[in-house]
């Protein structure tokens, strides 16, 4: 059968994205590195693309297109974005210079916590094709640092401000407009200066971080996301026993409890098979539901206490998306 292209459920926890930003605010800075190597605490996830390997990709394609999630952690918002990650950058462009976004949300407690705290969000960028350029905070207001025009080049820039207006989320975003930028690294963090990175005595940007620990980062992001994936003669992608409805919950077992309960989708032809009958393919996913790490997705329509694997034809991934 040809493969089906993903469904977009969505997930029984979300929040309301922003409009359009509404102008730069607060105090802005280009630079100011730091003397030699300072490091503090970065709020954001997989926001290291210096080096390709460490970056978390569980969809695991090089290039995304459109709206929708790409690499984890970042939500584009641009019908026209392209995204590419390259051996040492995450290349970011809208297609028809429009104003899409690339965004993370911290949320909840960790977010109201920061209300009256001094915020320094930065970015290491390096411009490939000049123009407009805007980056920032959202709460309920646009807390922006607009650099436009920037020239060809590495930049590092940075927007410092004490926000007051947190009620439930922050969002840091990327708005390249018109430029086409590759993203070096970006970060988050308490304090009135960036530490994100220094120029060496030869004049070079460095990161002042040490590599991100990339399983660390995955397992952050996977509170968020996670892929399941088999083919056509490999492992199954779960078993279980059917009720004596007819009804089945496969379990998936990940290694860190999701944030809330996700929407599943799949690509590809999803099949159950049951002792001594033929494959059967799955149309759709009924519900799912969540027990500590435990994902239970189940499916309906079939023989009563009868056991049941579920697999894919040729191949098939599996999306468990709780992200904002």
């Amino acid at each position: 059968p040809n493969p089906r292209p993903p469904t977009q459920p969505q997930p029984t926890c979300h929040h309301t994205q922003p409009s359009a930003p509404r102008g730069p605010a607060g105090r802005a800075r280009r630079g100011r590195p730091l003397v030699g190597i300072a490091r503090s605490r970065n709020l954001l996830r997989n926001s290291n693309f210096s080096r390709k390997s460490l970056v978390v990709n569980q969809k695991g394609r090089d290039t995304y297109e459109g709206s929708g999630y790409g690499i984890d952690g970042w939500k584009s918002t641009g019908s026209k974005s392209v995204q590419t990650l390259e051996e040492d950058g995450w290349v970011i462009h809208d297609t028809d210079g429009g104003l899409g976004q690339y965004q993370q949300v911290i949320e909840d407690a960790e977010a109201t916590a920061l209300n009256g705290v001094e915020l320094t969000a930065s970015i290491l960028v390096d411009i490939r094709t000049g123009g407009p350029f805007q980056f920032g905070l959202f709460s309920s207001v646009y807390h922006a640092m607009e650099a436009a025009p920037l020239s060809a080049g590495i930049h590092l820039l940075t927007h410092t401000e004490t926000m007051t207006d947190i009620t439930s989320t922050i969002q840091y975003f990327i708005s390249p407009r018109a430029t086409n930028a590759k993203v070096i690294a970006c970060q988050l963090e308490p304090g009135d200066r960036q530490t994100l990175a220094h120029k060496d005595t030869a004049g070079n940007w460095v990161l002042n971080n040490p590599l991100p620990n990339r399983a660390l980062e995955l397992l952050r992001c996977q509170q968020y996301f996670n892929v399941a994936r088999t083919s056509f003669g490999t492992q199954s992608l779960s078993t279980a026993i059917s009720d004596t409805n007819g009804m089945i919950g496969f379990p998936f077992f990940f290694p860190t409890a999701m944030r809330c309960v996700p929407a599943v989708s799949f690509t590809g032809t999803l099949r159950v098979h049951g002792q001594g009958q033929d494959f059967q393919n799955v149309e759709s996913i009924m519900y799912t539901t969540v027990q500590d790490n435990i994902v239970n997705v189940f499916v309906g329509g079939l023989q009563p206490l009868t056991t049941y694997t579920l697999d894919g034809h040729p191949s098939v991934e599996l999306y468990f998306d709780s992200s904002l």
